[in-house]
């Protein structure tokens, strides 16, 4: 048996395991059943395999005594990580429900989001032969930048956008999640998580330069270098070396992509930060002018803030706070 994750039907906190979501170096991800309140969500467990162990009960202990204060530490920045999310207020941001200690270990609760992933979707899109039209690749880049340029605004740096890392609300719109990576421009602290580097800036790489909004702009990038074409990108890593890049609307099938979503492709593809030095916001006028005029106009004008907040703030003046 597998006692690295937890088995299903484990309950732990108020919450029964139904499976296994995914598991990275430093936490694993399950989909739960909400006992109290009846409803599907995701756990992630703090549980970086190097530093730690699971018992037969569940109980998770580090691997050796020395690594005790490590394992801590662990649980420390996922615990900074939950704080951050939850101080965000952001449809397109996914939302923490509760954080809470057992069994040795530290969980933090989140959304289902039943429509999948934006990686699932382009493997779908591709056992059907389909590819993604550039006017749906254009809708939801909008609403992925305008999360993105919520959390610039607050000085938070993502640093892990890529294709896995989105996922889509049950009215299939995108939500960024996994903030294992991002780091806060305000300290110096970041927190626990592995950045991708299939999808990684320059900087990511060769830790010249602190990661910028324009990190995440090249991580987007590359994202919807993939979702067009159905190809990835040449890496940084080797464009450091020798920078052969093809440009996505030289590839077969993409000669046609309008002009402002190649623009958008390929400036934040540039290797250098300071040609990618272009706000969230910025790009996403650009792609709105892409949009017929009414769309355009609703997407601009429409309340960005979650509808509890309204409610909050209503029910705020009557002496009433909602957590």
């Amino acid at each position: 048996m597998d006692i690295q994750t937890l088995p299903p039907r484990t309950v732990i906190g108020n919450y029964k395991i139904l499976k296994t979501l995914g598991r990275g170096g430093f936490g694993v991800a399950y989909v739960a059943w909400d006992i109290q309140l009846e409803r599907n969500v995701v756990l992630k467990e703090c549980f970086p395999a190097a530093l730690c162990r699971r018992d037969e009960d569940g109980t998770i202990r580090p691997l050796r005594a020395e690594l005790d204060a490590y394992y801590r530490q662990a649980m420390v920045d996922m615990q900074r990580e939950a704080r951050t999310l939850a101080k965000l207020n952001h449809e397109r941001i996914v939302r923490v429900y509760e954080v809470f200690e057992s069994r040795g270990g530290l969980y933090y609760v989140m959304p289902w989001l039943e429509g999948g992933s934006l990686r699932e979707k382009m493997e779908e899109a591709a056992d059907a032969g389909q590819p993604i039209a550039a006017q749906t690749a254009i809708q939801w880049l909008l609403a992925v930048l305008e999360g993105l340029q919520y959390l610039h605004d607050k000085g938070i740096v993502h640093r892990d956008i890529k294709p896995s890392n989105i996922m889509f609300d049950e009215h299939d719109r995108p939500v960024i999640i996994d903030f294992g990576a991002s780091v806060m421009h305000a300290s110096t602290t970041v927190t626990q998580g592995e950045f991708s580097a299939d999808y990684a800036a320059p900087e990511q790489i060769s830790g010249k330069g602190a990661p910028f909004a324009g990190t995440d702009l090249f991580a987007l990038a590359a994202t919807t270098y993939e979702l067009l074409s159905g190809s990835m990108p040449e890496a940084a890593l080797r464009r450091m070396l020798k920078d052969e890049l093809v440009p996505i609307d030289s590839l077969p099938g993409m000669e046609s992509l309008p002009q402002p979503l190649v623009q958008f492709v390929m400036q934040n593809l540039q290797l250098s930060p300071a040609a990618r030095d272009k706000s969230a916001a910025y790009w996403r006028e650009v792609l709105l002018s892409v949009l017929p005029c009414e769309r355009r106009a609703v997407l601009r004008n429409r309340p960005r803030l979650l509808p509890y907040a309204v409610a909050a703030a209503v029910l705020g003046g009557l002496g009433v706070w909602i957590l």
